[in-house]
């Protein structure tokens, strides 16, 4: 899948760039991973809280707190942990 949007770049992952998702792969506390909230596809690093909540977190300092409620509920869903990225250098630009 490719990526949009800039914030996860302080975590390695540019815009524009194509990541890797393993839906199979174990997941655990801030690993980056492939998430579904409200049906919107996001890649967020992914905290567990001892509530059954989440944490979502961007490298831009954005945080997101997921309820255990919302994810009883089916409103977030993680679909898997990224386990590479690749991206194309811009070439003619500056």
């Amino acid at each position: 899948m490719e990526t949009e949007g800039t914030s996860m770049e302080g975590f390695g992952i540019q815009q524009g760039a194509t990541v890797y998702v393993n839906p199979r792969e174990e997941i655990s506390s801030l690993d980056v991973c492939l998430v579904c909230y409200y049906g919107r596809l996001a890649i967020k690093k992914v905290i567990f809280k001892k509530d059954g909540g989440f944490e979502l977190l961007s490298s831009d300092g954005e945080k997101i707190i997921i309820t255990h409620d919302e994810f009883e509920n089916g409103v977030f869903d993680i679909r898997g942990k990224i386990i590479g990225s690749f991206n194309i250098p811009s070439h003619g630009r500056f």
